[in-house]
């Protein structure tokens, strides 16, 4: 994934924010190692924290959301027909209506901190229809918490 770093230092926050955004629609992109170079960058001077903060923050909303309201338009049948296209087949959005079901809106911002569980948590929410704006509150919460967290850690590193 060397490209993807060099096109963040090159560009800055406009390939921040693509990157992340590819990340969290299910693109392969390691997502934490782009935050955290995005840190390593902050502590060199190439960027500055708040404004990486709230690309990367908008990135993550945006694709959360999108993913969020794929699964809630679709609903249960559209998903299982059509859902191992996106990269999300029946066993994974199973396992994310029952985490959604066992741990309710609290698994929200938990899931951004678990590798392949965040794209999957917003599909679930989606599909048990869970209100826009709790969903929107919670993954918010998880959003910036997780996001800080690794521009904090990329900038302790360098």
């Amino acid at each position: 994934m060397p490209d993807s770093f060099v096109l963040i230092q090159e560009y800055g926050y406009f390939f921040l924010f693509l990157i992340v955004l590819s990340g969290v629609l299910g693109f392969p992109v390691p997502d934490e190692g782009v935050l955290f170079f995005a840190g390593v960058l902050i502590a060199k001077g190439l960027m500055s924290f708040v404004p990486a903060l709230v690309v990367s923050v908008g990135a993550v909303m945006l694709g959360s959301f999108v993913n969020y309201r794929v699964a809630s338009l679709c609903g249960v049948w559209k998903m299982a027909r059509w859902g191992r296209r996106i990269g999300f087949p029946v066993h994974r959005w199973k396992r994310s209506v029952r985490i959604m079901r066992r741990y309710g809106i609290w698994a929200v911002p938990v899931s951004y901190f678990i590798p392949g569980v965040r794209m999957g948590v917003s599909y679930g929410a989606g599909l048990l229809r869970l209100p826009a704006r709790e969903y929107t509150i919670s993954a918010f919460v998880g959003v910036v918490a997780w996001v800080g967290l690794y521009l904090w850690l990329g900038s302790l590193v360098a």
